[in-house]
């Protein structure tokens, strides 16, 4: 991932037999390690460049502030999105905790402070799939076997709290 003036980028490093170890923010010509806990996935910068997004445990998002240092973790209880992308200080992702396929925002800032986008009217439907935030708008993908409604569909959702949906490709 790398942020929008091209100066910050994460990645994940991984030894020679393919474990990961570390998780590692580039920022202002400054290299941060962050060990890989148990249950590492990946690990986001977001477009500003200052936050990192580090997916981890069992669904938690461990969330740094790359300027001074601090962390916040956001449970998977309490709503810790899996699929994901990083916006200019936002998160958006999927929470499949508290209602059905239910796209939400963050603020990195003040993590435990969300905004929901958009979600499914059942619990049947499998979840979002990949989402893709840029600017105000956020594509979301969900490819399935299943012929649920929304799903094999190119979603574009808009972030202002609308909840406008606007299909755009089967």
């Amino acid at each position: 991932h790398v942020s929008d003036d091209g100066q910050s980028a994460s990645a994940t490093v991984r030894d020679e037999s393919y474990q990961t170890v570390w998780c590692v923010a580039w920022r202002d010509r400054r290299q941060q390690f962050f060990p890989a806990r148990e249950g590492y996935d990946e690990c986001q910068i977001d477009r500003s460049g200052r936050w990192l997004v580090i997916k981890e445990g069992d669904g938690d998002n461990r969330i740094v502030d790359l300027q001074t240092d601090d962390e916040t973790t956001i449970t998977n209880a309490d709503g810790a999105v899996g699929h994901s992308d990083c916006g200019d200080g936002v998160m958006i992702g999927e929470d499949d905790q508290h209602e059905p396929g239910a796209m939400v925002e963050w603020t990195l800032a003040t993590p435990h402070e969300r905004k929901l986008l958009f979600q499914r009217q059942t619990w049947d439907n499998p979840g979002l799939g990949h989402v893709s935030v840029r600017n105000d708008l956020v594509l979301v993908s969900a490819a399935s076997r299943s012929e649920a409604p929304g799903l094999n569909e190119l979603l574009l959702v808009r972030r202002d709290g609308s909840r406008l949906v606007r299909r755009l490709a089967p």
